[in-house]
């Protein structure tokens, strides 16, 4: 090859490389080296529905939970194919140095065959646990959406409680401004603009709080989104409304509790995965039973120290002597003890679903309660009280303290407004997250979910398990 010709390849080939140090998941023109879109359609704010899109596509668990789920469908070819044939050849030592006898070697070939329907079996619980897998991928992706939208309801309100702060602050300094005046005039004592002062610097160790929060919030984000700690955010969108956007929900009401719980029993990934586990641990307790039936080994052979021709070649079938039965009514009743702890897991599994929609129920209500409670009653009032109080300070009906107690009072009322607008947007995911929707799907209609509940005992009937009625089947 030409020296030249071989110095382009080269060169080719080491720029085609991944950069040093960098894996090969994360070249400079995959999906994962990007930066992520997390901009709604104003271009500027921090989107949701953006923010739980990237955390679909970037974070590392989920690309985990997903390779393990590539690994178990494969298992399932895996578990239906044949065992490889064995073959085997035997010399005699000593026949190339006997001048009277031939060279003497044997050349067997055979193929063990599991008895009729246990790979169909072994199959049909491997899709079992993919199911498993599938329903364990999506149960991580409903987590993480949710931990990325409640954080994301906590960089709201952070932001928002910044800008409150800085507000106070700059009104506190008006009232420090204007006590420094009227106490030189002789009108206040020295105790008013002290007392500004202090409640400035109060004010300030909250904001240096509140931004210590917000880089924690930030980097707890951008792990979800396989982003370095100190990457920055976009700023969070302002406010809007007292539920700030949320839907509406299409059941008659989260009060009626048995609606929800009977959604989440159908809805859950977790119960997807309780079931079919269940149905592969079934079909474990039928491959226990065929374990006690031969398996059976076609082979043939060539031995060429028979004298005759005809007797060189054979063929025969060899059968496996499943003759320890005490064995294999050990393994049954393993897979049966199993299959019944797999089962009162489903049933405390449901019990703990019927206990977690009723609590998300009444800290969605509560929440609720809340929000309206600040927004129709305390922040009027407080507002309505600070202006009265300055409206007297200036006049001299009034002392100083009272009106940094109305300005304390009405922070601390906006504060708790702007988190409890967030605490709202939490439990209503969470509410959600409990019921199993993923974020953005609407509230199915409460009609389609007056369904009976499930057999006596707590668990699915055995005719909704996941391949259950397949033929073949054991009853």
């Amino acid at each position: 090859m030409p020296q030249r010709t071989l110095c382009g390849l080269l060169v080719t080939a080491v720029l085609t490389l991944p950069a040093f140090g960098q894996p090969p998941g994360d070249s400079p023109g995959s999906a994962h080296s990007r930066q992520p879109v997390l901009t709604g359609p104003d271009g500027r704010t921090l989107d949701r529905r953006a923010l739980l899109a990237a955390v679909r596509e970037r974070n590392r668990d989920l690309a985990a939970a997903r390779a393990a789920l590539q690994a178990a469908r494969a298992r399932i070819d895996e578990a239906r194919g044949l065992p490889d044939p064995m073959a085997s050849y035997s010399v005699a030592p000593l026949s190339p140095f006997d001048d009277e006898a031939s060279f003497g070697q044997v050349v067997e070939v055979g193929q063990e065959l599991p008895w009729p329907g246990t790979l169909a079996r072994r199959g049909e619980r491997a899709a079992d646990l993919a199911d498993v897998a599938g329903a364990d991928l999506e149960t991580l992706e409903q987590e993480l959406t949710l931990a990325a939208s409640q954080l994301y309801d906590d960089y709201q309100y952070l932001g928002r409680a910044l800008v409150i702060t800085a507000e106070h602050l700059e009104l506190l300094r008006d009232f420090k401004e204007v006590a420094t005046a009227r106490y030189a005039a002789g009108v206040v004592p020295q105790q008013a603009p002290l007392a500004a002062e202090v409640e400035t610097a109060h004010v300030e160790h909250r904001q240096v709080v509140l931004t210590a929060d917000r880089q924690t919030v930030v980097a707890r984000l951008n792990a979800l989104l396989h982003r370095p700690a100190t990457a920055e955010l976009p700023p969070a969108p302002a406010e809007t409304g007292t539920a700030a956007g949320a839907q509406p929900m299409a059941v008659d009401s989260t009060s009626d509790a048995e609606v929800l719980i009977q959604m989440a029993l159908e809805e859950r990934p977790e119960m997807a995965a309780a079931r079919s586990l269940v149905a592969a641990e079934q079909t474990g307790v039928e491959l226990a039973r065929l374990a006690g039936r031969p398996d059976l080994r076609p082979m043939a052979s060539y031995n060429s120290m028979w004298n005759m021709g005809a007797h060189r070649w054979m063929v025969g079938l060899g059968l496996s002597l499943p003759v320890w039965r005490e064995r294999v009514r050990a393994g049954v009743a393993a897979a049966e003890a199993e299959l019944d702890a797999t089962d009162q897991r489903l049933v405390a599994l449901e019990d703990r679903i019927g206990a977690e929609v009723k609590t998300a129920v009444g800290r969605f209500e509560e929440s609720r309660h809340v929000v309206a409670l600040f927004t129709d009653r305390l922040l009027p009032a407080a507002r309505d009280q600070i202006a009265a109080a300055r409206s007297g300070f200036e006049t001299g009906q009034v002392d100083f303290l009272a009106v940094i107690d109305a300005e304390r009072n009405l922070r601390d009322i906006e504060l708790g407004l702007a988190l409890a607008r967030a605490r709202y947007q939490q439990r209503l995911a969470q509410l959600r997250r409990t019921v199993g929707l993923p974020p953005g799907t609407p509230w199915p209609t409460t009609a389609s979910h007056r369904s009976p509940t499930p057999r006596a005992g707590g668990s699915a009937p055995a005719s909704n398990l996941p391949g259950a009625g397949r033929p073949g089947r054991m009853p």
